[in-house]
């Protein structure tokens, strides 16, 4: 789905692709970088799908938004609380997928994205091992949130309550 700086076009280039090879090889040619051996490898051998790398380039994404968040100014930081924020989402939106679809909790870990606040890693390594009831209980405490009320039965509306939390947090941040 359009809704970045890449143009329909190229995003339905990748779609056109032979194999991931082709995609990720395309998507290095615009700027995006080369995903780690082992997360190409592991598509194949464990079996991943393209998991491992929408998390790598998650990962890196979330990584240069953090570090372009520098300066000691109220909007610095009030982009730096909601870079955060988002981290905290979008890792409760995997781990709450993750456990829905029965995904093995010990793997948890490498599929979060480190930086959030209200949801550290270790925070969620405590909540994979949870039954996703309990750990969509403790998410919303961690928010501070009842995310409308949702229950842990469907992990796309665990998503779009999720969504709209971070919406509404974001709007509570601006100065």
């Amino acid at each position: 789905m359009p809704a970045g700086s890449l143009k329909r076009d190229f995003l339905e280039s990748l779609t056109d692709s032979e194999d991931v090879n082709e995609a990720i090889d395309r998507l290095e040619k615009i700027g995006y970088r080369t995903p780690p051996h082992d997360c190409k490898d592991g598509l194949f051998k464990l079996g991943c799908g393209l998991r491992m790398i929408e998390d790598y380039y998650d990962r890196s994404y979330y990584t240069a938004l953090r570090e372009s968040a520098r300066g000691r100014s109220k909007p610095a930081k009030i982009y730096r609380t909601f870079i955060k924020r988002s981290i905290d989402v979008l890792n409760a939106k995997n781990l709450m997928e993750f456990m829905i679809e029965g995904f093995d909790a010990s793997k948890v870990e490498s599929y979060m994205i480190p930086g959030g606040e209200a949801l550290p890693i270790e925070k969620l390594q405590q909540l994979s091992v949870m039954s996703h009831e309990e750990a969509l209980k403790e998410i919303k405490k961690q928010l501070n949130s009842d995310l409308g009320g949702v229950e842990a039965k469907s992990a796309n509306f665990i998503a779009m309550e999720l969504d709209k939390y971070l919406m509404e947090h974001s709007g509570k941040l601006s100065y």
